[in-house]
């Protein structure tokens, strides 16, 4: 389901307050009103909203970027205020094919079920169905007049003389049909040009739960008092823990996902070029890595050993120097913890064999050590890094740097890499 979400008022009444903060984004113990309603959708299953803007929309623009929730959350700019209805007109293309969709008045503050109301609305078969509230002040309100059968016989906005003290608290679930019933005109109010249309075709539901709107500064101070409250406070404390954690989810995916769109490719192709050669001319490998990039480099092997294993083709000769501890700890304790892979490439390594180096910071010791030995010996030396490739760039014949200062992120793209050289790898073998 979508929603709109009508936000683009200049909140005047609300003056100084609003002359720097636009309405939709003033605190309501601690927290911009907007993310009370960005929550409340997300509780009930709304996966879309469209959010006008008009006084202060740069604010608006930036919260939104900087604040990502599940919810998809669209924007739209009105240069002149469009009106209530306005707005809705402008933006129908975005409740194509919806069988029924909300409008909310952004400047309430409720705690509102809308389960319930969608309820209502399918019991009733209603086209419009509108959010109702017992008010002292119906001079103030559009007010509505219903049957036993909750049918809105009658809609005043601000009436002189009220019949009913029953008011429209500016939330709406209606259906594409309603575009039938707006006036053509550009500018226009809900209230004013389209709700009277729909007297004896429009239902009421009574609102129970908590309802204000914040838009003067009377009731904005008694928000602040008795919102929230009970159980609704470690819903809302729930609600935030739960967006910040969705804030530092999609900013870790929206960064690894930009360090691998800028891996350079033909990088990557010189490694593959390297590997292919050793594995036609069997000549043997070996990886190694501290902490994170030892269990890369053991991945690797195994993936080198089995996962580009193509039936009837010989194998690549592949080994990680990170998977025989009995022999690290021993060279570790006896001699020191830099010698732990040179000594194995001492047992181990003949002519041109290919040494590769996984190092996040480029860096470690142990792995300069043992790639120094190997160019020494006439090996093939790679490796693998991060930030500014440090030492690990002057000892190598091949150095792949990931564009990120990030270990994690480094070390991310090293396992992506390799799984994308072994699944190369094993297209080309069974060319071969």
């Amino acid at each position: 389901m979508k929603a709109f979400l009508l936000a683009a008022g200049k909140g005047k009444r609300l003056r100084p307050l609003t002359d720097k903060i636009p309405k939709c984004l003033v605190p309501i113990r601690g927290r911009p009103l907007l993310e009370y309603w960005f929550d409340l959708c997300e509780r009930y299953g709304i996966k879309e909203v469209i959010v006008n803007m008009h006084h202060l929309a740069d604010m608006v623009r930036r919260h939104v970027r900087e604040n990502p929730r599940s919810l998809s959350i669209h924007l739209s700019y009105e240069e002149e205020l469009l009106g209530s209805a306005g707005t809705i007109v402008a933006n129908r293309e975005f409740v194509e094919g919806e069988e029924n969709f909300f409008i909310f008045y952004a400047d309430n503050l409720t705690n509102i079920r809308l389960d319930k109301l969608i309820e209502f609305h399918q019991v009733h078969r209603s086209l419009f169905t509108m959010g109702l509230f017992n008010t002292d002040c119906p001079q103030q309100c559009g007010i509505a007049q219903l049957t036993e059968e909750h049918l809105i016989t009658d809609f005043t906005e601000k009436p002189r003389n009220p019949r009913s003290n029953l008011a429209n608290a500016g939330i709406y679930l209606t259906t594409p049909s309603i575009f039938d019933y707006i006036p053509n005109k550009k500018v226009m109010d809900m209230g004013l040009d389209v709700l009277p249309r729909l007297v004896n075709r429009m239902h009421g539901y009574s609102i129970k739960e908590y309802l204000i709107d914040i838009g003067d500064k009377e009731n904005y101070c008694r928000a602040q008092i008795e919102w929230p409250n009970g159980s609704e406070a470690r819903a809302s404390q729930r609600l935030t823990e739960r967006s910040d954690r969705t804030k530092l989810i999609k900013r870790y995916i929206s960064q690894i996902g930009a360090v691998v769109n800028h891996l350079p490719a033909e990088q990557i192709q010189g490694i593959i070029q390297l590997l292919l050669e050793a594995y036609q001319e069997q000549k043997s490998i070996f990886i190694m890595g501290n902490g994170g990039s030892a269990a890369t480099a053991s991945h690797f092997a195994n993936d080198l050993a089995k996962g580009t294993h193509v039936p009837g083709r010989k194998r690549f000769r592949v080994i990680a120097l990170t998977d025989n501890v009995p022999l690290m700890t021993a060279w570790g304790n006896d001699s020191s913890y830099e010698d732990i892979f040179v000594e194995q490439l001492r047992n181990l390594h003949h002519g041109r064999a290919l040494v590769i180096g996984i190092s996040a910071s480029g860096n470690s010791e142990n792995v300069l050590k043992a790639l120094r030995f190997a160019r020494e010996e006439g090996g093939i030396t790679i490796g693998l890094t991060g930030f500014d490739g440090g030492k690990l760039k002057e000892v190598t014949d091949e150095c792949f740097i990931v564009p990120s200062h990030s270990m994690a992120q480094v070390e991310d793209a090293h396992l992506i890499l390799e799984h994308l050289i072994c699944t190369v790898l094993k297209e080309e073998i069974s060319k071969l």
